[in-house]
């Protein structure tokens, strides 16, 4: 198992616990929407790609300072 592997494993754990926890609050709340409840799972599965991004530019850049 590679690095690819564990970051798409992390990825698809962490998306699938906020799709849970996000259903879950949905469901107690009387005022929800079909249009929120998709935007709800847009958001669930678009944040940890963010973070994913920001930690492989943050690594991207570090290397390429410590080569000078």
């Amino acid at each position: 198992m590679d690095l690819l592997h564990i970051a798409l494993l992390v990825y698809v754990v962490t998306a699938l616990f906020a799709l849970v926890m996000t259903y879950k609050e949905q469901k107690k709340s009387v005022h929800v929407t079909p249009f929120f409840a998709f935007i709800g799972a847009c958001s669930c599965i678009a944040w940890p790609l963010v973070g994913a991004l920001m930690a492989f530019w943050q690594w991207t850049t570090a290397r390429n300072v410590s080569r000078f």
